[in-house]
């Protein structure tokens, strides 16, 4: 796993959880 990669779903993670707590 690329570091590229790892961000990026790292990152997904944390806008899905961002979402969870707004909604």
């Amino acid at each position: 796993m690329t570091v590229s990669s790892r961000n990026r779903v790292r990152s997904r993670i944390v806008v899905e959880n961002v979402v969870d707590r707004w909604t």
